[in-house]
C-alpha cells in the first residue's frame, strides 16, 4: 500500500544538484525537470514517467498544467 497523496503536484529542489522539478503524484505519475536560465525564465527539461499512458493528449495537457504550476510557484515563492 502505497502513500495517498492529496496534493496533485509537488515543487521541489535538489538538496545536492539546486535543480528544480514538479511532481505529478497522480497517475500518470511523473517527475519534470525545470531548467531556469540567468534571465529568470524557464521551460520543461527532462520526464520520468512512473506509470505507463500512451494517451499523448492527456500528457500534453498534463506538461502544460504543470508549467503553469510551477509559474504560480514561483511566483508566490518570489
Amino acid at each position: 500500500m502505497g502513500i495517498l497523496f492529496k496534493d496533485e503536484w509537488l515543487v521541489a529542489e535538489g538538496s545536492e544538484s539546486g535543480r528544480e522539478y514538479i511532481v505529478h503524484t497522480q497517475h500518470p505519475r511523473f517527475v519534470m525537470e525545470m531548467c531556469r536560465y540567468p534571465d529568470g525564465t524557464y521551460e520543461s527539461g527532462q520526464f520520468e514517467y512512473f506509470d505507463e499512458c500512451l494517451d499523448v493528449v492527456l500528457l500534453a495537457r498534463l506538461a502544460r498544467q504543470a508549467g503553469l504550476v510551477f509559474a504560480r510557484y514561483d511566483d508566490e515563492s518570489g
